[in-house]
């Protein structure tokens, strides 16, 4: 996997080139197929990702996922993660568990841009002890 710092800021995947094609997480002048970021405040990275559905079931969250969370554990120094999804979204959720997150809550009042209706959301943790 080829993991680069966009403009020396670890909060974004410049590039995440899959294995088998010329796409890739990120911005550059191949095809963009999705983002993964974490904003870090307080010391806690909240991670988050979304690929375009043509990618989907491939693998490419998870793995820049991790990608990124390493890098913060030994980088930055961050234990602590946390990621939210919609509760209908199997695939996010299953990334995060993947990743060793709990899931530690459920809200609702969560309304994606293209929903006409509230659904609910979930809240997944992870805590790497040092």
């Amino acid at each position: 996997m080829d993991l680069r710092i966009y403009n020396d800021n670890p909060f974004c995947l410049s590039k995440l080139q899959d294995r088998t094609a010329d796409n890739y997480i990120g911005s550059s002048i191949k095809k963009h197929i999705g983002a993964v970021s974490i904003h870090s405040e307080n010391g806690i990275g909240e991670l988050g990702w979304i690929v375009n559905e043509k990618y989907w079931e491939n693998g490419f969250a998870y793995e820049a996922a991790e990608a990124l969370v390493t890098y913060f554990i030994d980088n930055m120094e961050t234990t602590h993660f946390i990621a939210h999804c919609d509760t209908e979204n199997a695939a996010s959720y299953k990334v995060m568990e993947k990743l060793g997150m709990v899931r530690t809550g459920k809200w609702g009042g969560r309304r994606n841009k293209s929903a006409s209706h509230d659904t609910f959301e979930y809240q997944y943790e992870l805590i790497i002890p040092r």
